[in-house]
């Protein structure tokens, strides 16, 4: 199979999974509220809004079209630098979504807890777990996703040159 051919699918494949844990994991974070009834929710909580954090949006939907962004730039050009650019990338989109993720659902519980009483600790704890649950099945796209990006790279790159692997 033609190098760039193969690395044209690897790139789709890369947005699908990627795509597919966007609007997965923000319509399970939207509409968190059926989540709660696996870790048991008491009548006064159910009444409650359920927490959706700016900055959990902010980074997904970020990480996504930066991802797509990049996606459609190695598709025309895959020079030196954007080897380097999307290693750093894929980490640091790695990253900054397991720390948004994490960051956000501390500062939730702790702000709650001083500013609005035992309710709203426990919403704080259910939002928390509903991240959790969502992530917990969809973290597999976004890290295949991710990590398909450096694989099309190399391919595009070094797919058509002989190298020490390919002669056995």
């Amino acid at each position: 199979m033609n190098p760039k051919k193969t690395a044209t699918v690897l790139l789709n494949v890369s947005l699908a999974l990627h795509g597919a844990y966007f609007v997965l994991f923000m319509a399970g974070y939207v509409i968190q509220k059926p989540i709660w009834s696996i870790f048991g929710v008491w009548e006064e909580i159910e009444q409650m809004k359920p927490i959706i954090s700016p900055a959990i949006v902010i980074a997904v939907v970020g990480t996504f079209v930066l991802s797509a962004a990049l996606n459609l730039t190695l598709r025309k050009r895959a020079d030196r630098t954007f080897g380097v650019l999307t290693v750093l990338f894929c980490v640091g989109a790695f990253l900054a979504d397991r720390l948004t993720k994490a960051i956000s659902c501390v500062y939730y519980s702790a702000v709650a807890g001083r500013l609005n009483g035992v309710n709203a600790v426990y919403l704080a704890g259910l939002h928390e777990n509903s991240v959790q649950f969502i992530d917990t099945f969809l973290l597999i796209f976004l890290a295949a996703g991710l990590a398909l990006l450096p694989c099309a790279y190399c391919i595009m790159r070094f797919g058509e040159k002989e190298n020490n692997f390919s002669k056995g």
